[in-house]
């Protein structure tokens, strides 16, 4: 891990943890009350409430009065439409921050929230169109892709925000909207393969175009030199460091997201 992404992931990390602690419930124990009683009462496990409160060495030694940490109530494991488990711990962020912290994992629909999924589905569908499939094809574009444009014709989502001659501004608030998401993950979408039963998938690497060709401490250089130009955006930032220090074109290593859409 490089010294960028592991300072990116503790912050992150550090945020998320404070924010958890925030969202637990606070409980008085009574007289009578067991540790285990107080558990499966709100469909916790002790070992939950032992996690949530190390100060408890003994589940059987608790006194009334004491006050204890209840986490939030267990949820059976939500699953994506084609069987996966979606992992939520980290559904505070969105898609592209996680690529951004993870670039070489690989992704599904799994990673994805049904919201961003949903944008998706109208961004291809808008993609298609025959107004949209007329500019491709003028443009010397295949029709059958997604392309900036198409992300660029919904709302607060313009040219410029995948970083490529964008300014040295950036709206925080961008990072709620599910398409400028999509955009700055998947970007440029090649045509989708149809599956057996109609499904489309679609396939996108995380990679960038070499910023360099230097190692060591020449590239390093070259890497601090670039960073004044790429402004105040830290978007803009986070793509210059990729070109140096991220997957880089054709070299493998980049993520591959694959995400399908039902007929």
């Amino acid at each position: 891990m490089t010294w960028f992404t592991k300072f990116v992931t503790e912050m992150v990390t550090d945020t998320m943890s404070k924010s958890s602690n925030k969202d637990l419930d606070s409980y008085t124990i009574k007289s009578g009350d067991t540790l285990s009683q107080i558990a499966e009462d709100r469909s916790l496990g002790t070992s939950d409430l032992l996690e949530a409160n190390p100060s408890i060495k003994n589940p059987n030694s608790i006194r009334a009065g004491q006050n204890i940490k209840i986490p939030g109530t267990k949820k059976e494991p939500e699953m994506d439409q084609f069987g996966g488990s979606v992992d939520t711990s980290n559904s505070i962020l969105p898609i592209n921050i996680r690529q951004i912290l993870n670039p070489t994992q690989d992704r599904t629909n799994a990673d994805f929230s049904q919201e961003e999924i949903d944008a998706f589905q109208k961004v291809y569908e808008y993609s298609q169109t025959p107004e949209a499939r007329e500019r491709k094809t003028k443009a010397g574009q295949d029709p059958n892709t997604i392309q900036y444009s198409d992300y660029n014709a919904f709302a607060g989502v313009q040219a410029g925000d995948s970083a490529q001659g964008a300014g040295n501004t950036f709206q925080f608030s961008k990072l709620t909207d599910p398409v400028y998401n999509l955009k700055t993950t998947l970007g440029k979408v090649s045509a989708p393969k149809t599956l057996d039963d109609g499904t489309l998938e679609f396939s996108d690497v995380y990679d960038f175009p070499a910023k360099t060709q230097s190692t060591g401490v020449r590239k390093l250089g070259e890497y601090f030199q670039s960073v004044p130009g790429a402004g105040l955006n830290p978007y803009r930032q986070v793509r210059n460091y990729m070109g140096f220090y991220g997957p880089q074109e054709g070299d493998g290593t980049g993520g591959l997201t694959r995400l399908r859409l039902k007929p």
